[in-house]
């Protein structure tokens, strides 16, 4: 197999990460900041949001897809979305032990959460089953999501 490298084209690299998701640890800016590129590599290997641009770790449709697979990958999310209420609650869901040292919350806010996700837990969802679908019908604040 041929080195991959930021001069590869953008099917080569997505090759890579499709086979080795954390190959973008070494591919540069331009891939880690290409959200086809960072997406296929978390839907490999969550941990591979640590790799994305900062532009990537701030939007939230692409921490989502990292938390999804892997709740503390919230650890590799901007600042921003480590307090979102929604992220934070389905990261919760997915590993809640050890989580609470990737969020910024305080310790108020992190037990309120808590509270909300055995909320969450409990209520069906009308719409596709996802703690986070749950989370916006349960709770409409200011970090609503959708």
């Amino acid at each position: 197999m041929d080195k991959v490298s930021w001069k590869s084209s953008r099917a080569t690299v997505l090759a890579a990460v499709k086979r080795d998701p954390l190959c973008i640890d070494g591919l540069g800016e331009y891939h880690q900041d290409n959200e086809e590129i960072v997406l296929a590599a978390i839907e490999g290997n969550a941990s591979a949001l640590e790799y994305a641009s900062a532009r990537l770790r701030g939007q939230k449709n692409v921490v989502l897809a990292a938390v999804k697979h892997l709740g503390s990958a919230l650890r590799y999310a901007s600042d921003a979305l480590r307090v979102d209420e929604g992220l934070v609650l389905e990261a919760l869901m997915r590993k809640p032990p050890a989580l609470q040292e990737h969020s910024l919350m305080n310790d108020e806010q992190w037990a309120e959460m808590v509270e909300k996700a055995k909320t969450v837990r409990e209520k069906p969802s009308a719409t596709d089953g996802s703690w986070l679908s749950r989370v916006t019908e349960t709770h409409k604040g200011p970090n609503h999501i959708g």
